[in-house]
């Protein structure tokens, strides 16, 4: 018995006290996922329980869309139900808790009926998405007004897009309602045109359709993400209208500038890119319509065909040219266009290997116009196992997540997931955010523990009241 107290004790020493005013039920998921709740499973609902009147009042905001929709199963008997958090809600002010990270990040609580009794639940929005497994992006081909769509696929590619930053054409947020209309698809085709790569690939080049490609994409570690340019010391912007573009193009723009200005101390001028939707764009730029394309201002001198005789201000032109070439980024250089003739000599005799374009309109005489290449695709990754806060490390905040609610959501085998899989972590996907770290306990604490926490959950489920079935539905 003496032993048996101890070994509570030492349990009770690695576990954060619970909140005495935590909900019945917790639930985790990440911010660009369409975040399942399958009440119907957790091992605190006996099997054949019905739920009711659902409570989504500290949602506002969030798009919350039942089985009754989603897989053609009744609410009342599935008790599933899945939460899109709204990227557009990362504001303080709104309820975000962490904004230097993408999309929303928060607690939402809600409450419903189980057999007629009154249960609570949250749902804590982490940072970033899932690329595998429970949890990423489904596809089964589809495509706008395809009778045979997957609305809970639809609702998770919607989501996702959202999530990234793709607006559909005139700039309307992409509607998470598993309905596969124009909006989506139009957002969807910058999102195809930006990783199809190529020169001068727009949205007609994109087929909208989501197959195993344009789904591994939307699952990828280095998915591209579309948003407006922010000027640094290595580079300013004088694109107003024009001022979006992908991810991969705004690396190769922030690292290109800084090893451009390292060569000739000048700064580098933005004048073009893509709009917010991308097809905006045509009006100005023909070829700026998926965020993949760079005008580069260029000195007044330049503004002319050359005259065979590489000036200083040419030659720093020619200077930048290279060093976006060389600048390992997540996009890349695949193209310049110019339309003078000394730089265009001047950037083939030192990078042969990179496209040129003379362009003879004479409509880039006062810029260098950049195409941007897609990276190679990284395969999504799955959340951890044991990573019950989804933190991205397996640590003692997941001790404390199980111990507050085993025999709810938890059992004694999600223990022993954990404790198999303590102290693994991996990076954040998608956010700009350092995962931080905790003191541990080491692992002969972790296994003494171990037989104590278990009988813990055998008394807690012995203590925790069956839920009465009633007649409501």
């Amino acid at each position: 018995m003496v032993q048996r107290l101890r070994l509570l004790a030492l349990a009770a020493a690695l576990v954060p006290a619970p909140n005495a005013l935590a909900a019945d039920f917790g639930f985790f998921g990440r911010s660009g996922d369409g975040i399942e709740i399958n009440l119907a499973s957790l091992p605190g609902i006996s099997p054949g329980s019905t739920f009711s009147d659902l409570n989504l009042s500290g949602f506002t905001g969030h798009t919350v869309l039942t089985s009754d929709l989603l897989t053609a199963q009744p609410f009342a008997n599935s008790g599933r139900f899945w939460v899109f958090p709204n990227p557009a809600r990362n504001t303080a002010a709104l309820g975000d808790v962490n904004t230097t990270a993408r999309g929303f990040q928060g607690v939402l609580n809600g409450s419903l009926l189980v057999n007629g009794v009154s249960q609570t639940f949250s749902v804590t929005v982490q940072p970033g998405y899932t690329g595998a497994g429970a949890g990423s992006v489904g596809q089964s081909s589809e495509s706008q007004g395809r009778a045979a769509n997957n609305p809970l696929f639809v609702a998770q590619q919607q989501q996702r897009l959202r999530y990234f930053g793709f607006v559909s054409e005139g700039g309307a947020a992409v509607a998470v309602d598993a309905d596969f209309g124009a909006g989506t698809a139009t957002a969807l085709k910058t999102f195809q045109g930006a990783f199809i790569g190529g020169i001068n690939t727009t949205q007609a080049n994109a087929d909208g359709i989501i197959g195993p490609t344009t789904a591994g994409w939307l699952n990828a570690q280095n998915a591209p993400t579309f948003q407006k340019i922010v000027p640094t010391s290595a580079y300013t912007v004088s694109a107003v209208s024009e001022s979006y573009a992908t991810s991969w193009t705004l690396d190769l723009i922030a690292k290109g500038s800084i090893n451009a200005k390292a060569a000739t101390g000048i700064t580098q001028r933005i004048t073009a890119l893509s709009t917010v939707d991308g097809y905006g764009s045509s009006q100005w730029h023909s070829t700026h319509l998926v965020g993949t394309d760079i005008d580069l201002a260029t000195n007044a001198s330049t503004h002319n065909w050359g005259n065979g005789v590489t000036s200083t201000d040419e030659a720093n032109v020619i200077k930048h040219a290279v060093a976006f070439a060389d600048t390992v980024a997540s996009g890349h250089v695949i193209r310049f266009i110019t339309s003078n003739q000394d730089i265009y000599d001047g950037i083939h005799a030192a990078r042969p290997s990179v496209p040129l374009y003379y362009d003879t309109s004479g409509g880039h005489q006062d810029h260098l116009h950049i195409d941007v290449g897609p990276p190679t695709r990284v395969a999504g990754r799955a959340n951890l196992a044991g990573d019950f806060n989804l933190d991205d490390v397996v640590n003692a905040q997941d001790l404390a997540v199980w111990e507050q609610y085993v025999g709810a959501n938890f059992t004694g085998g999600d223990f022993l997931t954990w404790q198999r899989n303590f102290g693994r972590s991996q990076p954040v996907i998608g956010a700009e955010v350092a995962v931080q770290s905790v003191p541990e306990p080491s692992t002969p604490l972790l296994l003494a523990s171990g037989a104590s926490l278990l009988s813990f959950v055998r008394s807690r489920r012995a203590s925790r009241p069956p839920l009465r079935r009633s007649g409501r539905s």
